[in-house]
């Protein structure tokens, strides 16, 4: 009996901080004609995910203890950036790209990157779905941009270093992304909290 209990209590938490953050879809703009799109999830990503899909489903991983991401290459683990490139400005021997989800570059959600040396950038970890603006500006203030783009509707994983398999619960399950993620390390920590819900 005192088993049941704290496994609807446990279940009733899961559900009432799911419900929490079931907000809207996010709203996507709709690309421009010369407007780049990237998708983030590279193939070897998206086979586990399709696969997973349907795997976890069954019996043998219903408790979500096993995980099936070993039986892929750590390119699994490694999201496809969106690489940013602009023209060269005469004289300038450095750059700073931003990016933003707004055109004016005044929202909460500002990436800046400074002291860049080339006319590229590989910039990680934006969210799935979304649409977003970047611009470059020289160290002697030429500055390229506000510039469109658009990412995949995808499932977003996170480059995180020494890390395997993170990822965004949110986005591609109507969930809002940026609030709860899921990795090995946490993983191994529900494992344990597993292991002692069957002792009670």
């Amino acid at each position: 009996m005192k088993k049941l209990k704290t496994r609807k209590i446990i279940s009733y938490v899961l559900t009432v901080a799911m419900n929490i953050t079931a907000l809207s879809p996010i709203a996507v703009n709709a690309a421009e004609p010369d407007e780049i799109t990237y998708n983030l999830a590279n193939s070897e990503m998206q086979r586990y995910v399709e696969t997973a899909r349907e795997v976890y489903k069954t019996d043998e991983y219903a408790d979500y203890t096993t995980s099936i991401v070993g039986n892929y290459s750590d390119a699994v683990d490694k999201p496809n950036p969106a690489s940013i490139t602009w023209d060269a400005v005469d004289g300038a021997d450095s750059y700073t790209l931003t990016v933003s989800s707004a055109e004016d570059f005044n929202s909460d959600e500002v990436y800046r990157y400074t002291g860049i040396t080339d006319t590229s950038y590989n910039v990680y970890n934006l969210k799935t779905n979304a649409h977003y603006y970047w611009k470059a500006e020289s160290n002697n203030g030429t500055v390229i941009g506000p510039i469109g783009f658009n990412t995949v509707d995808t499932v977003r994983y996170i480059n995180v270093e020494k890390s395997r398999n993170i990822r965004d619960i949110g986005g591609w399950n109507g969930l809002n992304q940026g609030l709860v993620y899921r990795g090995s390390g946490l993983m191994m920590w529900l494992r344990t909290i597993w292991e002692l819900m069957q002792r009670v």
